[in-house]
């Protein structure tokens, strides 16, 4: 989806200074362009879930740095997940 919208993929060279730059979950979920396709509800919820250090969940942080066991991540916690890619991918329109 990023790719789609910004023409490029989520590691980036720039040009001018032949830096490698990445563009992290919160950059991608605060892109204006990004949340006009998915909603500004939806960046909201999911950078919540994923990414924000006051939510319990905080799963992107939690697995990257393995602060909980895989066992945290109930059948509930799975569906949840699914859930919230369901509502990306029905919101993108891009391929």
């Amino acid at each position: 989806m990023y790719s789609a919208i910004e023409g490029t993929n989520i590691l980036t060279k720039n040009t001018d200074t032949l830096v490698h730059t990445t563009v992290n979950l919160t950059n991608l979920l605060n892109n204006t362009k990004v949340r006009q396709v998915i909603t500004e509800d939806l960046a909201n919820y999911l950078e919540h879930l994923l990414n924000n250090d006051t939510s319990s969940e905080n799963i992107r942080n939690n697995v990257a740095h393995r602060f909980k066991q895989s066992d945290f991540y109930s059948k509930e916690r799975s569906q949840t997940l699914i859930h919230a890619l369901l509502q990306v991918c029905v919101r993108c329109k891009y391929k």
